[in-house]
């Protein structure tokens, strides 16, 4: 007599395997029933055995009820859907991955460009057209006449970047108290003084109000509605195919740039926008992306256009084997996918672009394809697959077909269901293996700080699986973990509160660039800083960027000849509210009130203005230089450092202050409270 324990220590039995001598010969043993009288489990026959058959993964046998009622028929092992035949297969039937190539890994095309800091791999993944297509639309709008309206370059660009991201790091502080330097009576933390990173808070605002990426023009937008932000996704994906080698495994997802503000065409409105509960930021324009699942990155996005305009997409008038034609979905996938045709690359979609005529299609360009079907059930056996699969957790089903590459050239697919819980999903297949893979791998998704690509950080649920959707699992959460991080962790669309869809899809673009550096630096350089610190040194690295000007250096004479025009005590943070010579201002007269000011500080006579407050010559700020020299006698003047703390505060007043006709007592006079036409320093 022979005990069989089934499940036990998780090592299966084949109840057939049984019934064998080692010599091969049956030994005629009988199964008896169980020890509550339940009846013995079915014991196949020499020729119905087979080793690639497992009983346990077959539907279990429903109890019979009282009326002894006939079970269901199964299924025929041969049908056909829409045209399509299925043959049904045991669930370990395919043995053998049809794709046969390595698992090639992800890599920068980085030359010799050392990328092991966040900035360096910033710089390096952010596309050259949007810096020049930025300037070239933005600066037309800036008059030039004053510091706050002057006109943009690169540095200054990558600045005001830089302070959109640490003011999105920092949050609950309004962004007017960002550049305060006074803490309130309830403060716990000192204010952030972000004025002495070298942009005052009028030069922010001025320039998030008039920042363009793309033409704005009437006739350009009546045919082109999305033209003044599709310079931003043309050039990020023209840039992402030179910059970035994908890894063997890509995946095909949406995304949200969250947008609440009004619909229509120009660049203040969205002209297309779509709602998708799912998404951390549900309503506004969707977007169409491509990920390397590996690295985390996203390289290619497309935006959603009307349904009215699908037709004239690229691919959209294409038809499958069958005559189908591809429609939007399929032809969609294509254009996402096009730069690694024939490549030989897996692709990985959800529900929305997996089909069987997506999957013929992207074989017939040198792709593999595995897919969750649930609405596209056209030539696929949903019903049958479902009916076939065991109820017991884990469990699945198969059935194999052909597709047609091209004249009488054809390639094998599978379909396989997989139970979880009391749902049955649904995949299609072109690569892998039904063989018993590892069990599901998963993330507590609240838990955004682990939703990394470490598999000792992740938590094992206990459900078997074919090795098939092991594939499909470690490339499906790619997007949506990359959304999750740019809308939920980063935040950039709550935070930088823009009136303009133009500058609000211009952040998200953004933002998913700062992400894709992220991932990228945990990828490629191991780094496992928090994302929120290693923004936070990507952030200050850009508002003090190389490609800035050096502050300009005043004029002086004898002994403080070549010292610079004012710095900060705080000299790491670099020079903020640089001061100018007033005759160098635009709409200087040279005589009269425009030829010497007062301190706002100290109220003394000076020809020198802050260059980041004064707006114009209406609205001068005066300060002292730090340093004067009058007869060798070297004079300190703490008016400026006061200022850049607490630019804010002007304790002798703005403006054309009323000018003194004599010194006070106590007051030092230097040669500077000397007006001289022909001084090249102006006076003080």
């Amino acid at each position: 007599m022979v005990k069989w324990e089934g499940y036990s220590r998780n090592m299966q039995c084949h109840l057939a395997a049984l019934d064998k001598a080692p010599d091969g010969s049956d030994l005629g043993l009988k199964l008896l029933p169980y020890a509550n009288g339940d009846p013995a489990p079915v014991f196949f026959t020499n020729d119905e055995f087979d080793v690639e058959h497992d009983p346990l993964d077959e539907a279990n046998e429903a109890e019979e009820d009282e009326e002894e009622a006939e079970p269901d028929a199964p299924p025929p092992d041969v049908i056909e859907a829409h045209g399509q035949e299925w043959v049904k297969r045991m669930p370990q039937y395919v043995k053998v991955d049809a794709r046969g190539k390595p698992n090639d890994k992800p890599a920068l095309n980085r030359g010799d460009l050392k990328l092991d800091t966040i900035d360096a791999l910033f710089h390096f993944l952010l596309p050259d057209s949007w810096i020049d297509e930025c300037l070239r639309y933005t600066n037309p709008k800036l008059q030039g006449v004053t510091p706050v309206d002057a006109k943009l370059d690169k540095g200054e660009l990558l600045r005001w970047w830089g302070y959109v991201l640490s003011i999105t790091i920092h949050k609950g502080v309004t962004l007017d108290k960002m550049w305060g330097t006074t803490p309130s009576a309830e403060d716990i933390l000192p204010p952030p003084r972000m004025g002495r990173h070298g942009m005052s808070l009028k030069r922010f605002k001025k320039i998030m109000s008039v920042i363009a990426f793309g033409p704005s023009d009437v006739a350009t937008l009546r045919d082109k509605p999305w033209a003044f932000v599709s310079p931003l996704v043309d050039g990020y994906n023209v840039h992402m195919i030179s910059a970035v080698v994908a890894g063997y495994l890509l995946t095909v997802d949406e995304s949200i740039f969250a947008w609440r503000g009004k619909v229509g065409n120009g660049p203040d409105k969205c002209p297309n926008r779509v709602y998708l509960r799912r998404k951390p930021e549900p309503l506004g324009p969707e977007i169409k992306n491509l990920g390397c699942a590996q690295s985390g990155m996203i390289l290619q996005m497309e935006i959603e256009l009307k349904k009215a305009d699908h037709k004239t997409q690229k691919f959209f008038d294409l038809k499958a084997s069958n005559g189908d034609p591809y429609g939007h979905t399929t032809a969609c996938t294509l254009r996402l996918a096009e730069p690694w045709f024939g490549s030989g690359r897996i692709l990985c979609g959800d529900a929305w672009f997996a089909s069987i005529k997506t999957c013929e299609a992207l074989a017939q360009r040198g792709m593999y394809f595995i897919g969750d079907i649930k609405m596209g059930t056209r030539r696929f056996p949903k019903v049958d697959l479902e009916a076939e699969t065991g109820t017991e957790r884990g469990a699945w089903a198969v059935r194999t077909s052909t597709i047609k590459l091209g004249g009488d050239e054809t390639m094998p697919i599978f379909s396989v269901t997989h139970r979880r819980g009391e749902k049955v999903h649904s995949w299609v297949a072109s690569c892998g293996t039904t063989l018993p893979g590892g069990a599901h791998n998963a993330t507590f998704e609240e838990e955004e700080e682990r939703a990394d690509f470490n598999l000792e950080d992740l938590y094992e649920i206990e459900r078997k699986c074919p090795s098939v959707l092991n594939t499909f699992t470690l490339a499906q959460p790619c997007i949506d973990r990359h959304n999750r991080y740019r809308q939920n962790l980063l935040a950039m669309e709550k935070r930088i509160l823009a009136r303009s869809f133009s500058t609000r899809f211009g952040v998200s673009m953004m933002g998913t660039v700062m992400v894709n550096a992220f991932f990228a630096h945990k990828y490629f350089n191991k780094c496992a800083l928090d994302f929120k610190d290693v923004m936070a040194t990507l952030a200050f690295r850009l508002m003090h960027n190389a490609y800035l000007p050096q502050p300009e250096i005043s004029p002086r004479k004898g002994s403080c000849a070549g010292r610079g025009s004012p710095c900060t005590s705080d000299s790491s943070f670099g020079c903020g509210h640089t001061l100018v010579l007033l005759r160098k201002l635009p709409g200087f007269k040279g005589s009269g009130a425009h030829k010497q000011q007062r301190c706002v500080w100290c109220n003394r006579a000076t020809v020198w203005v802050c260059g980041e407050c004064t707006e114009d010559m209406g609205s001068l700020v005066p300060l002292c230089p730090e340093e004067s020299n009058h007869r060798g006698k070297l004079t300190h003047h703490p008016c400026a450092a006061k200022h850049r703390a607490d630019p804010m505060v002007y304790p002798k007043g703005k403006h054309h202050a009323k000018r003194r006709r004599a010194p006070e007592e106590g007051d030092e006079i230097g040669e500077e409270d000397y007006e001289s036409d022909n001084d090249d320093d102006g006076g003080l």
